[in-house]
This record gives structure tokens, C-alpha cells and sequence, in this order.
């Protein structure tokens, strides 16, 4: 069977004017157009086009809105300041195509490719961009607000001043994303990969970004606006957060980073290690940029998680000291973050002691439980015992002696982080 010949705008206009003289309904499905054809300004309202060829094709102006053009080829078309409101685009061709300025509101446009399209002022609020490939795609200053783009591929994609305000991108590829002044308040970017992106200026505000990956972006700034944003579980290895706006910020409920999550779920013990280095480096980023914005009780949550990631990197052997003493800082006052683990060491130390001495004391008269957690508590707090209780025991003499040098130690240590709070509810 011979292939067809390619249709010319005025074969098209014969055809329309048969139909009735409009192209809705008009189905023209698998019909190649001639290249380059001048479709311009044409009203092609709902004409059928699923899997048509119209490569290079000049629309524009045309209107093309509530138009069927799934899987159609449109690659490297003219479609400026075109209609396509409600058009059906599943999986078309628009590589490179120019849509600057175009209606694409409510369109339809899952996994359609648009690697390198122009878009820049085009209107998409409320579109269906699902696993579209945007990648390098130019979206400067156009509305996306409300759109869906899950798991859309935009790596290195040009989003300067886009507006993607309330926009669904869970998964998406955000790597090399140039999304400077970029309006993302209350988006959704749920497992969204945002490496190395560049977020300067970016409103962030009420961001959904749980688990997702920003390492190495840029947000650097006081324009870069993250006020209560989701941070819980993202990513942050080497995102520059200097001075930008992270009032209100959503963490974890244990302030802890995807980097330290991801640890505790790796099997390889390298990865680990890589991983929980990476955490340790962004508490102590966060620590400090906590401190400078004033929100010292947040740096001092910071700071205990970075102690703690530090335990995790030191490994018990060959050496285990250094490990064994983060271990007991930790425990005992949550490296001077914790005031009560302090207490609640000091409390059961006197106990566990006063047990020991009711146990072993009864050649000194140490005979009463109520004695026994006495003479601990003045052994405790090297407070001295008086002339009512000598101890005779070598044994209670030598762990008496013992628990005063716990308890110098101990109480220094809540004083210590006693202060540290007070000091910094008061700066507050």
C-alpha cells in the first residue's frame, strides 16, 4: 500500500470545511503533515491528532485547546501563544518545541517528552506533566501553580521565577535545576531529587520536602524563604544554607537528617560510614546557622545530634576508649544537652549504691535501707558523714570514695548543661 501523501494547510482547511467548517471531532489520527507546515492561527478545537507527524509545524496562535493529541509528533514546533487549554498530549513528541507564552492549562501531558522545549510564560496551572521529560526544558517565569509533575524528569531544566506553588513533584528529578526566585510555597517535593540545584531567592514557604534529597544545593541568601517548611528526613550533605530564612523549619521529631535515616537502613558498612560522616557535617552546618539566626535551643538539638553521629563513625575496635567515653557522656548528660539524663544518673547511682551498701554494711550498723541510701547521698555530694557513722568496711570505704568522684563529676556536669540552658532561654 502506498504512504500517503503529507497534508498541506490546504488540504487541512478542504478537510475542515466538509466537517462542517470546524475541526472538532475532525479525526486526522496517524496522518503525517508536510514539514514545517503554517498552521498558524487556525481554530483547531478538538480536532483529533493521536499519533499525527507535524514536524516543525508553525501553531502559532492556533487553538488547539481540548485538542486529541496523544503520542503526536510536534518536534520542534511553533505552538507560541497557542491555545492548548484541556489538550490531551500523553506522550507526544515536543522536543524543542516553542510554546513561550502558550495556554496549557488542565492539559494533559504525561510522559510526554520536552527535552529542551521553550516554555518560559507559558500557562500550565492544574497540567498533568507525570514522568514528563522536561529535561533542559526553559520554564522561566511561567505558571505551573497547582500542576502535576510526579517523578518528572527536570534535571538542569531552566525554572528561574517559575511559579510551582502548591505543585505535586513527589520523586521528581530536580538534579542541576536552576529554580532561582522560584515560587514552590506549599509544593509538594516528597522524595524529590534537588541535588546541586540552585534555589537562591526561592520561596520555600510551607514546602513539603520530606526525604528529599538537597545535597550540595544552593540556597544561600535572606531572599530564600524556607519559613515553615517540611524538612523532616531530607538530605542536607553540603546544601548552603547561609543566611537564609529556615524560621519554623519541620524536623524530625529527633532533629535527625535523611543522611543519619539512611545509615541506620544500609546494609554496606562503608556506605554507612560515608553516610553518618555526611550527618555529623550537616548537624554542625545546622548548628551554626541556628546560632547566627538566634535560635540557640534549635543549634543546641543540632549539636547533640552531631555528637551522636560522631559516636556512630567511631567503631569499638582496635581502639574502644574513644567510643566507650562518647558512649558515657551521652548517657549521662546527652553531651551537656540533657539536664534530666544527668538527674536521672545522679538518682540512680545513689540508689544502685545505697543497695550495695545495705547489702554489705551490716558489721558497721548500717542495718536500716533509709542509712544506707543516706550515707550514698553524702558520699554522692561529698557532703561528709559526721560523727553519728563511721564505716569500717575497707570495701564501703573504697566505693564511698568512689562515688564522691562521681558525684563532683555528675554535678558539674548538670550544672554545666543547666547553665547552657538557661543562658540560652534567656537569649531567646
Amino acid at each position: 500500500m502506498a504512504k500517503a501523501k503529507p497534508l498541506t494547510r490546504k488540504e487541512l482547511l478542504s478537510m475542515i470545511k466538509r466537517h462542517g467548517g470546524k475541526a472538532e471531532g475532525l479525526d486526522l489520527s496517524r496522518r503525517e503533515f508536510e514539514d514545517n507546515i503554517d498552521l498558524s492561527q487556525l481554530d483547531l478545537s478538538g480536532i483529533l491528532l493521536r499519533e499525527a507527524s507535524l514536524w516543525y509545524a508553525r501553531l502559532e496562535g492556533a487553538n488547539l485547546s481540548g485538542a486529541q493529541l496523544e503520542r503526536a509528533i510536534l518536534r520542534g514546533a511553533h505552538l507560541e501563544g497557542a491555545d492548548l487549554s484541556g489538550v490531551n498530549a500523553d506522550g507526544a513528541d515536543l522536543q524543542g518545541a516553542h510554546l513561550e507564552g502558550a495556554n496549557l492549562s488542565k492539559a494533559h501531558l504525561k510522559k510526554a517528552e520536552l527535552l529542551k522545549a521553550y516554555l518560559g510564560k507559558a500557562s500550565l496551572p492544574n497540567a498533568r506533566l507525570e514522568g514528563a521529560e522536561l529535561e533542559e526544558a526553559h520554564l522561566d517565569w511561567a505558571d505551573l501553580s497547582g500542576a502535576y509533575l510526579k517523578k518528572a524528569y527536570l534535571m538542569k531544566a531552566h525554572l528561574e521565577g517559575v511559579n510551582l506553588s502548591r505543585a505535586h513533584l513527589e520523586g521528581a528529578y530536580l538534579e542541576d535545576a536552576s529554580l532561582e526566585r522560584a515560587n514552590l510555597s506549599g509544593a509538594h517535593l516528597e522524595g524529590a531529587n534537588l541535588q546541586r540545584a540552585d534555589l537562591r531567592g526561592a520561596t520555600l514557604h510551607r514546602a513539603h520536602l520530606k526525604q528529599a534529597n538537597l545535597k550540595y544545593a544552593n540556597l544561600r541568601g535572606p531572599e530564600t524563604n524556607l519559613i515553615k517548611a517540611d524538612l523532616e528526613g531530607a538530605q542536607l550533605y553540603a546544601a548552603d544554607l547561609f543566611q537564609a530564612n529556615i524560621e519554623g523549619i519541620k524536623w524530625d521529631a529527633k532533629h535527625m537528617v535523611g543522611e543519619e535515616q539512611l545509615h541506620k537502613e544500609e546494609e554496606n558498612d562503608k556506605k554507612k560510614q560515608e553516610l553518618i560522616r555526611e550527618a555529623a557535617s550537616v548537624y554542625r552546618n545546622l548548628k551554626i546557622w541556628h546560632t547566627e539566626q538566634g535560635m540557640y535551643d534549635l543549634a543546641g538539638e543540632f549539636f547533640f545530634r552531631e555528637m551522636t553521629a560522631k559516636r556512630k563513625a567511631l567503631k569499638w575496635r582496635p581502639h574502644p576508649f574513644p567510643r566507650l567515653w562518647s558512649e558515657l557522656v551521652s548517657f549521662t548528660c546527652g553531651y551537656g544537652e540533657r539536664p534530666l539524663r544527668a538527674i536521672v544518673w545522679a538518682a540512680s547511682v545513689i540508689v544502685g549504691l545505697g543497695i550495695i551498701y545495705f547489702l554489705i554494711g551490716a558489721d558497721w550498723q548500717l542495718d536500716a535501707f533509709g542509712n544506707s541510701l543516706a550515707f550514698s547521698t553524702m558520699s554522692f555530694t561529698s557532703m561528709g558523714y559526721g560523727s553519728w557513722l563511721e564505716a569500717s568496711n575497707a570495701w564501703i570505704k573504697g566505693i564511698g570514695a568512689f562515688e564522691s568522684f562521681i558525684g563532683v563529676f555528675t554535678i558539674a556536669l548538670f550544672l554545666v548543661t543547666f547553665v547552657r540552658k538557661m543562658t540560652r532561654e534567656r537569649l531567646e
